[in-house]
């Protein structure tokens, strides 16, 4: 039906926009297909696309930023790392910041305890960016190991660990490389706080 106003109604009397559809319709234009979606350019032409894919990204999507003995930016437009060259390194140090999820390799030269992260409350992705940290060299001079904070937690960006001993110290030998630890920024207790979702080839 067109009304007077001009509006066109599909299965209404009363079209309440310039084309008002009560119940389906079908596009056949040579490019529709199974799973596509309905999109438009930038004059407003429509055509079906496919679809995007399901789930959201661990990773950010423009620079991510880790402070540890350096710092990384990844060079990546859109998600993940280009090349086995952009990650970080952490050797003997105390503290760990991280704005984004991603993979940070630890030198084990030096026996500091890291108890907090930075990043997961004060980052610019926060809530639901993980980190991985993995075992690339070792020394037999020490180990940099992992300390959490029992539950629950009394401040931000501390670590909670699924271990009775609450540490998490990769072997300072062989036997320690490719060991990881992996966290998630999450909520506990109304605090922002690294929880342990995933660890391999570790010792408490």
């Amino acid at each position: 039906m067109i009304v007077s106003a001009g509006n066109v109604g599909i299965g209404t009397i009363v079209p309440t926009s310039t084309l008002t559809v009560v119940g389906t319709f079908k596009l056949v234009d040579g490019s529709q297909g199974l799973n596509k979606v309905l999109t438009s350019d930038a004059g407003g032409l429509a055509s079906w696309q496919p679809g995007g894919g399901g789930g959201g990204d661990v990773y950010l999507a423009s620079t991510q930023t880790f402070t540890g003995q350096n710092t990384f930016i990844s060079t990546v437009t859109a998600k993940g790392f280009v090349n086995t060259s952009q990650y970080v390194s952490l050797g003997g140090v105390t503290t760990f910041a991280a704005n984004g999820s991603g993979v940070v390799l630890m030198t084990l030269t030096a026996a500091n305890p890291i108890a907090t992260i930075g990043g997961c409350s004060e980052g610019t992705v926060g809530q639901g960016q993980i980190v991985t940290f993995v075992v690339a060299t070792w020394a037999t001079n020490g180990a940099v190991s992992f300390t959490d904070t029992p539950s629950p937690p009394t401040a931000d960006n501390i670590l909670l660990l699924h271990t009775t001993a609450g540490i998490w110290i990769p072997p300072a030998a062989a036997t320690s490389l490719g060991a990881t630890m992996t966290l998630l920024c999450t909520t506990v207790n109304s605090h922002k706080v690294w929880v342990e979702i995933g660890r391999s080839n570790a010792t408490d």
